[in-house]
């Protein structure tokens, strides 16, 4: 799935509880993203231009660095160190949020042509076997639009009853305006 759908849904995933702060909140939406990380090797295609590189650093890098059973480990360590309160429920809603960013690119990564299959490496480094489904739908599908348009529609009934979206991590002032907008726009119970 998309960068944007992986956010959002890190951040519903934060918010499925109501009693952890700002800070938890934060490391949590972070950890639905994170795998993607191992992506990094576009860049370097990117700016060689070369098609033989993009499998060499794209190909060869993307979904097993970042989606394996260690990553996911590593960022729960690091949630329950950086929490301030509630530390075990933190690391646990990291963890959650790491593997929905896996399950989610196993449902719906793969590309154009039904055979373009995109595998995680779950068990690496221990195991090069890739885990897929062979009923993966397209990146660009509306299966996977669709979960982004419920994923907004949910932030925008959490923000208007909660006071807050995920905008609270980088501009929090801004982040009340648009609380303000969703209670104008949807009148009710707050």
């Amino acid at each position: 799935m998309s960068p944007v759908t992986h956010f959002l849904v890190g951040w519903l995933t934060a918010n499925s509880v109501t009693t952890l702060d700002r800070r938890s909140r934060a490391t949590i939406t972070l950890a639905g993203i994170f795998p993607d990380v191992d992506g990094f090797g576009q860049l370097i295609w990117l700016a060689t231009g070369d098609w033989a590189d993009y499998d060499k650093w794209y190909i060869g890098f993307h979904h097993k660095f970042g989606h394996n059973f260690l990553t996911g480990l590593l960022l729960m360590v690091l949630a329950w160190h950086m929490a301030k309160h509630a530390k075990l429920l933190t690391a646990l809603l990291t963890g959650i949020s790491f593997h929905l960013h896996l399950l989610c690119d196993i449902l719906g990564s793969r590309g154009t042509d039904p055979l373009d299959l995109w595998p995680i490496f779950y068990l690496w480094p221990l195991s090069e076997n890739p885990w897929q489904w062979a009923g993966q739908w397209p990146l660009l599908s509306w299966q996977n639009y669709a979960i982004t348009l419920l994923c907004l529609a949910t932030i925008i009934h959490l923000g208007r009853n909660r006071g807050y979206t995920f905008l609270e991590m980088v501009a929090p002032k801004t982040d009340l305006e648009v609380v303000q907008v969703f209670r104008k726009w949807f009148p009710g119970q707050s």
